[in-house]
């Protein structure tokens, strides 16, 4: 990607304060720095961007100079420390020839950074250049690095990579600082581990579909030859998820009867349904496709009237560990999603001929789970009762109405008095009443829980030894989640 290229995207915004003299020239890396001297780091050919935490007027002269003297290519500045960019830097900047262009707030260092790195990983694609397959690109990175390197995706399941493998503990660690990050790459270090360098390999928009790179060692210690490697690697593996995703596009229109058709055992068959909120319905396909490939399950993942499916091939004793299952990994990944909400509902086991019933325990816990405030939410189908279906269909402003009509006088007492009458009301209606089991659940004495239990009648008005006030208060509560 050269200068040029960048300077005028239309998504970052970049105002330039010192204009390039060759517009044309390429830029190699991307290197975030705020200390005073980066010549260190540098080897030629990067972009350099800073917050200006180092900032002091008497340091311009020499930090321009040392970017200059290393071949910088040119100076990104955010000013959130300073508020604007300084003069003296800009001066420093057209003495030393040193291209300077500002940030703006609201564009992070991260998007400049994925910007160069596709950019440069299109060029390198349409050249051919240097960019072998994924399995030849880890050996080569691997090997000039002398340390473990993997592509990961963003479940923490290993693409490619060397052959001794970071622990599941490592992993997820790495999972979360890429998904939280806010610039890349980055060093991580754990207690007990080497450092560890955590990289972009794609950039698909939604980060908790894109793989990423860790790699043993700082990148800031790495030459320009390793530099390289990594970059090969990154475009390689993006270039390898690209092909995959094209394949599975390309597969997604399969009548959810003909999905069942190739599994060996067609007796064990498992449906789940997913949408995603502010996103396309390939989001949502591309993470039940991840989800599969993690839990190591036989799957087709299809679209049915832009309604988003998997097929799964799970065993009946081992349906609820793949319900635990994707519950973590759920919780995983809504750290990098964005604005974005994906729903998942799971059905039952069934086989070929039962998997309508299957299909609507789906689309009905999706619908539950989409009511949920939550980036990534799962709701098992088979647990839900029949009146989930029919609160799911009652608009918002109805729900909340009721809600308040029902349970209002409790949620404010509680909101008073810091206590939780409503989930003592929850598990004794969950107990059908029984004080003997929920004062159990509830690790109080019996009289304690009677003397709650009170306060709700008082407050609501409605006798709880009646089934049509235990009904209403269920219903209020559900209103609350479902």
């Amino acid at each position: 990607m050269n200068l040029e290229s960048l300077l005028d995207h239309p998504d970052l915004g970049l105002e330039v304060h010192v204009p390039p003299e060759d517009p044309k020239r390429p830029v190699r890396y991307v290197h975030t720095t705020d200390h005073p001297d980066p010549s260190r780091y540098l080897t030629g050919g990067e972009l350099v961007l800073t917050g200006l935490l180092w900032w002091r007027p008497e340091r311009a002269e020499a930090f321009v100079a040392a970017l200059a003297g290393a071949g910088a290519v040119a100076l990104g500045t955010g000013v959130t420390e300073v508020g604007e960019v300084p003069a003296e830097l800009v001066a420093a900047c057209f003495r030393h020839g040193v291209p300077l262009f500002e940030v703006p707030r609201g564009v992070s260092f991260a998007s400049v950074t994925e910007h160069v790195v596709l950019g440069a990983a299109r060029t390198r694609a349409r050249a051919g250049e240097g960019v072998p397959d994924l399995a030849t690109a880890v050996a080569n990175a691997a090997s000039a690095l002398e340390g473990g390197c993997w592509v990961l995706s963003p479940t923490g399941r290993v693409v490619a990579g060397t052959t001794s493998v970071p622990p599941i503990g490592l992993r997820h660690g790495l999972v979360r600082r890429f998904l939280e990050a806010t610039r890349l790459p980055l060093t991580v270090r754990g207690p007990g581990h080497l450092p560890h360098t955590v990289a972009e390999a794609s950039v698909t928009g939604t980060r908790a579909l894109d793989w990423f790179l860790a790699v043993q060692g700082e990148q800031e210690r790495w030459s320009s030859h390793q530099r390289h490697l990594v970059d090969v690697l990154a475009v390689a593996a993006a270039n390898e998820q690209s092909a995959l995703d094209s394949a599975r596009r390309a597969a997604a229109r399969v009548p959810l009867e003909r999905a069942a058709a190739g599994f060996a055992r067609p007796d064990e068959l498992c449906v789940l349904s997913a949408s995603a909120h502010k996103a396309t319905p390939d989001v949502a396909a591309a993470v039940l496709a991840e989800l599969a490939e993690t839990l190591g399950l036989a799957a087709v993942v299809t679209e049915v009237d832009e309604e988003v499916f998997a097929v799964l091939g799970v065993r009946r004793n081992r349906r609820d560990r793949v319900l635990d299952e994707l519950v973590e990994l759920a919780r995983l990944l809504e750290r990098g999603f964005g604005d974005a909400r994906v729903a998942i509902g799971v059905g039952g086991v069934t086989d070929a001929a039962g998997l309508s019933t299957s299909v609507e325990q789906a689309r009905n816990a999706r619908l539950v789970a989409e009511r949920r405030d939550c980036r990534a939410g799962v709701q098992d189908g088979v647990q839900l009762g029949a009146f989930h279906t029919l609160l799911v269909m009652v608009p918002d402003d109805q729900r909340a109405a009721f809600r308040r009509w029902v349970l209002g006088p409790v949620l404010d007492y509680d909101a008073e008095h810091q206590s939780d009458l409503v989930h003592t009301l929850r598990v004794f209606l969950a107990c059908s009443g029984s004080w003997t089991r929920a004062a159990e659940k509830l690790h109080v004495h019996v009289n304690t829980l009677r003397y709650r239990v009170g306060r709700v009648e008082e407050l609501t008005g409605r006798d709880l030894s009646s089934l049509a006030a235990q009904v209403d208060l269920v219903l209020a509560m559900e209103l609350g989640s479902a």
